[in-house]
């Protein structure tokens, strides 16, 4: 595939593929890349895992994981895999290619100790990410406005 650019290993626990999906991003936007496979895979060997639920622990009751849920109720460890292909917004338009979504920006934090628990970021810590991914947008949205305006100039469009 004769892949060049940021090569990285990430592991952050439970947000490594949203992670790596942020540090694809900025190099995406900082041009270190073109392109980026981005994602995570969870493969335990040997299975020997099970879970013990404890009230107030972070293993769900009923074996179940349901993420962004309003019935989320703790979490199991499982295998899988996920994986995205990246590209700026423009390039992706002028390659012609199906495109899924768009991230317009992102946004990591770890509260350290101001966690309100083991498994849920404190109110500020959690705006502290927003308002980072939402300062990503504000400096993407100036940049595509000045494109429009060079790449309007290029096909002979007046200001």
């Amino acid at each position: 595939m004769n892949l060049t650019g940021p090569g990285l290993s990430i592991h952050t626990a439970c947000s490594t593929s949203l992670t790596a999906i942020a540090t694809s991003c900025q190099s995406l936007w900082n041009r270190q890349c073109d392109m980026a496979i981005s994602g995570g895979i969870a493969i335990t060997s040997p299975v020997n895992s099970g879970h013990l639920y404890q009230e107030g622990g972070m293993f769900s009751e009923d074996g179940h994981t349901r993420s962004f849920d309003a019935g989320a109720r703790g979490t199991v460890f499982s295998d899988g895999t996920g994986v995205v292909i990246l590209k700026r917004y423009a390039d992706a338009v002028n390659d012609g290619d199906q495109i899924y979504a768009v991230i317009r920006g992102v946004g990591v934090n770890n509260d350290g100790s101001e966690k309100a628990s083991f498994t849920a970021p404190s109110v500020e810590g959690q705006a502290n990410a927003i308002a980072a991914a939402q300062a990503v947008i504000e400096r993407a949205g100036q940049a595509v406005v000045a494109g429009r305006r060079r790449e309007h100039q290029r096909v002979g469009g007046r200001e």
